[in-house]
């Protein structure tokens, strides 16, 4: 986080700042550090916080930072910034001399920051006026995809998008969305869109089920059923976006296990986009079928988008 003072006023300003805070319910505590507080949750995670204030005080709930003293001089700007930095159970904190040293380095970052976000917008750029509806939705669409975005940590050992963060149940990766998510993904981050394909084969059992969803608490794992495998899809298209056989060759002994997961038979299909047109379900020895399959016209409405292929449409998911 960064602040940005700036005296407009031709006259030497002085801006004093505090810091106040508190936590909610009674699942975290605070603990006073130096050049700042840790936050313990109840999940023995913590969040550092590095502040600008040399000097904290806190109780079990709150706490407040002493008064910094901000010298503006006419047409001067002056940046000041604080940190928080979620530290999950076994993992180390960071030292805070590095967490001061990124503070210093806020410009820099931002600027890097900048430039990815607008090499991320140029890639979804549909032509059209920052105004038009279709412009709007791409950019709106960017933004959920980014902000969703979940970084390796625990047993998640690669990158992936969470549905929502708007309900708990959605902090998880979840199987046919993964694959939606893939094929958004590749448009501007290719590498992320390899990730969450293998985010999720990497929690394929050995019948060649995968997950409806995955947690990072694997006890939450829901192995009842599944989703429709349009993981090939996603393959498909990351492979027509990068070229990138190497992937297709990885993923391809997992993905056909879906297929002839609990079943023993053999793949019929000739290549991996093959996999949308094979509607065979994932059948738990003994059971029924885990997933019903859509219809062939979803299926066509799903993998194509008109006479050239890859195209931004309003129709892509319905």
């Amino acid at each position: 986080m960064r602040w940005r003072f700036h005296s407009a006023t031709g006259e030497r300003e002085i801006a004093r700042l505090a810091f106040a805070g508190e936590v909610f319910g009674d699942q975290a505590r605070l603990e006073t550090k130096e050049g700042g507080l840790e936050v313990l949750l109840a999940d023995h995670s913590q969040l550092v916080i590095t502040l600008p204030s040399s000097t904290v005080d806190s109780g079990e709930a709150g706490f407040r930072s002493e008064i910094v003293e901000l010298d503006v001089l006419p047409g001067q700007t002056v940046e000041i910034g604080a940190s928080m930095t979620l530290v999950l159970d076994g993992d180390e904190a960071p030292e805070r001399s590095r967490l001061e040293e990124r503070l210093q380095q806020i410009g820099s970052l931002e600027a890097e920051q900048r430039q990815r976000w607008q090499l991320w917008l140029s890639s979804i750029d549909t032509g059209r006026d920052p105004s038009d509806p279709l412009q709007i939705l791409a950019v709106k669409s960017l933004q959920t995809l980014v902000n969703n975005w979940r970084s390796p940590v625990g047993r998640m050992r690669h990158g992936g998008l969470f549905s929502s963060s708007n309900v708990w149940y959605f902090n998880g990766f979840w199987a046919w969305d993964s694959w939606k998510h893939a094929v958004a993904l590749v448009l501007f981050h290719p590498q992320l869109a390899k990730d969450q394909v293998r985010l999720m084969f990497e929690h394929q059992n050995e019948a060649g089920m995968i997950a409806d969803v995955v947690y990072l608490d694997a006890e939450e794992d829901n192995r009842r059923d599944t989703k429709p495998p349009l993981a090939g899809w996603a393959i498909e298209t990351i492979y027509e976006a990068t070229g990138d056989l190497d992937f297709v060759a990885e993923l391809y002994p997992t993905w056909s296990a879906i297929t002839a997961g609990g079943t023993g038979t053999e793949i019929t299909t000739e290549t991996a986009s093959a996999i949308r047109l094979d509607r065979r379900p994932w059948r738990p020895p003994g059971g029924r079928a885990a997933w019903t399959t859509p219809s062939a016209s979803i299926t066509r409405r799903c993998c194509r988008t008109g006479p050239k292929r890859g195209r931004w449409t309003r129709n892509r998911w319905t």
